[in-house]
């Protein structure tokens, strides 16, 4: 078998643990939770706040009638238009963050934020398990400091049977989260063995991301009860070790940073058989799968340790490396590539269940590539949607199915100690005889009748939510919606504008030109702007009244209240000082809430052109529906 480039020397990268983070860790900055209660209701308070003073400011800088301050406003308004939106698009985020469980401290964000410079010094380091030349007699016998005191979750339905622990593994030295889920009615001294299931989220994520979009613990129940499985336990590690593991997280020990691996592969296995006595003792009851990167992880974690777990559930999955150390040179991705892992590496037997939606571009390479390369001994069960995207939507609904899968093949389970495959760089001959496919069915409920041709493609581009032309015609709506929040209107609201608008077409009679602005101005609006002048300037006021004609100051007095007429019965009416007060603050409300809503909708609009751009990015949403399902559960 030829030598594999699995290592590659190199000098180790820069760490993210500079100056400027110890800086923050000196404050407590990195620690502050984004997915706290307090933290998502305080943003979305502070949002509201900012765009209602800011819809009072962009309509006190020009008020009807008159400039109240100078052109020198225009930057101030315009920072608190972006503000407003920056604002609204962090209320929107933190609130699906608390729920999908991306990321949980503000020093994961930064970590987030700084990803791509984690090996910026050169390629990493592996760390690697020993190729097996044989089989292992048994699997090592837990350790009473492994054991973990779990304690329950509280949260609602989505965490019944949860509980979780923080753990340092005594052979990783990481120091993270471990959570698990036991089926109604479990007890350590039931007499019954129960199988393990390891799920890995993806990057970035959480244990609490995968419960929630996973619907994990209602789905583990209800197979459960309708037989479809054994009872069994769900287990769940943080794989956020360290900031460099948030960022470009790792299935491998790469030297010099956190060992992730020895985390997974040996660590919680101890703690699980230490804290959960009777779970099964070797690899025939234990199963390890995942989401997106993590779905590659749990793959590649079984090929490398096939004498810890003999089962895969993977959930949009990918061939090669794309994140990590392993993704940081063409060796390594070439080395760590599933498929070549498949055929060169010596094994135990495995069976893989793989899910892969036909519109997720990024699993492309893992529909093509993996069920050719599977050595006889192992099984390939591939399944792929014709839609679902990289959704949590297509892996809450095919969660179950997977579940299925897997306790089928408890009721055979595979061998504790089964021969080791062949390592061969040809494909197998019997290689598409020996893994079963399935599939075909879309997840939503689409069949495959996708629009084709030049008729299609128009459609995609200006219809589709990762069309060019919806995310361009979503920029210039939040555009022109700042601007008009921003912009003077005359009329001092909606209805100012759309009566000009109208005007401009001879619909309505009475108007008459400015002489200042030379454009129309109807009757009824210059009678509203001489109003709101005469509550300013009562001199001018009283001079233009001296000025009329008698006979028209009669017939207008003849219009007013009857409390003003001169020689009239006192009346029980309300002070017409606090009723002009009220009218005055009717008129300032209605500018101020036209702008609000203008203001509103522009920060709609931002934050939908923002996620329509991430999507196109991430290649996350290919339909609309999906997205929407995706976003309703995660706003809710």
């Amino acid at each position: 078998m030829p030598d594999l480039p699995l290592v590659v020397s190199a000098p180790l990268a820069a760490s993210l643990n500079g100056p400027a983070a110890t800086r923050l860790e000196r404050v407590g900055i990195s620690e502050i939770s984004v997915v706290a209660p307090s933290f998502v209701q305080g943003i979305g308070i502070v949002a509201v706040i900012v765009m209602l003073a800011t819809a009072v400011l962009l309509w006190a800088r020009i008020r009807p009638g008159r400039r109240r301050f100078p052109r020198a406003s225009l930057l101030g308004a315009l920072l608190a238009v972006v503000l407003t939106q920056v604002l609204v698009v962090g209320a929107v985020s933190a609130r699906a963050n608390a729920h999908l469980g991306f990321v949980r401290t503000i020093g994961d964000v930064l970590a987030q934020v700084r990803g791509s410079g984690s090996f910026a010094g050169g390629p990493a380091v592996l760390s690697l398990p020993e190729e097996p030349t044989s089989i292992p007699t048994s699997q090592p016998s837990p350790m009473p400091a492994d054991a973990a005191a779990f304690t329950p979750i509280k949260g609602g339905s989505d965490y019944t049977g949860f509980s979780k622990a923080t753990v340092t593994g005594r052979r990783s030295g990481v120091t993270q989260e471990v959570w698990a889920w036991t089926p109604r009615g479990y007890s350590p001294n039931d007499g019954r063995t129960y199988p393990v299931l390891m799920m890995l989220h993806g990057d970035p994520g959480s244990p609490d991301g995968v419960t929630t979009a996973l619907k994990a613990a209602s789905a583990m129940q209800a197979a459960i009860d309708s037989g479809k499985m054994p009872p069994a336990i769900l287990v769940m590690p943080n794989l956020s070790a360290d900031s460099r593991q948030t960022a470009m997280p790792d299935c491998a020990d790469v030297v010099g940073h956190a060992q992730v691996g020895t985390w997974v592969q040996d660590d919680i296995p101890a703690v699980v058989r230490a804290s959960f006595p009777n779970v099964s003792p070797d690899r025939s009851g234990w199963a390890i799968g995942g989401v997106s990167s993590g779905a590659f992880c749990a793959t590649w974690t079984a090929i490398m340790r096939s004498d810890a777990f003999g089962y895969v559930v993977a959930m949009s999955g990918f061939d090669v490396p794309f994140t990590g150390a392993m993704s940081t040179n063409r060796e390594l991705k070439s080395a760590n590539t599933l498929s070549t892992l498949l055929r060169t590496r010596a094994h135990q037997r495995l069976r893989m269940w793989q899910m892969a939606a036909k519109d997720d571009t990024g699993t492309a390479d893992l529909r093509r590539d993996l069920p050719s390369a599977v050595p006889s001994t192992d099984t390939l069960e591939m399944v792929t949607p014709q839609t679902g995207g990289h959704s949590a939507t297509l892996w809450r609904q095919t969660f179950p199915t997977a579940l299925s899968w897997w306790g089928e093949q408890l009721k055979s389970p595979v061998a504790a100690d089964a021969p080791l495959s062949e390592p061969t760089a040809e494909e197998p001959s019997s290689a598409r005889q020996t893994h079963g496919l399935s599939g075909g069915e879309s997840a939503t409920g689409a069949g495959d009748g996708a629009d084709t041709g030049a008729w299609g493609s128009f459609r995609e581009v200006f219809t589709g939510i990762r069309g060019i032309g919806v995310i361009i015609l979503m920029c210039i709506v939040a555009l022109a919606l700042s601007v008009a929040a921003i912009a003077p209107w005359r009329g001092g609201g909606f209805p100012g504008p759309l009566r000009r608008l109208r005007g401009l077409g001879g619909l309505l009679p009475g108007r008459a030109r400015s002489a200042e602005a030379d454009e129309p101005v109807e009757t009824a609006e210059a009678n509203e702007l001489a109003e709101a002048e005469s509550v300013d300037k009562p001199a001018e006021a009283a001079a233009e009244t001296a000025a009329e004609p008698r006979g028209a100051r009669e017939s207008r007095a003849s219009l007013e209240a009857p409390e003003d007429a001169e020689g009239s019965a006192p009346v029980a009416s309300p002070d017409p000082g606090r009723l002009k007060k009220a009218r005055a603050l009717l008129r300032g409300a209605r500018p101020v809430g036209a702008r609000l809503v203008v203001l509103a909708l522009a920060c709609v609009a931002g934050t939908l052109a923002i996620a329509l751009v991430s999507n196109r990015i991430g290649g996350f949403f290919p339909t609309w529906s999906i997205a929407i399902q995706d976003l309703a559960l995660a706003l809710a």
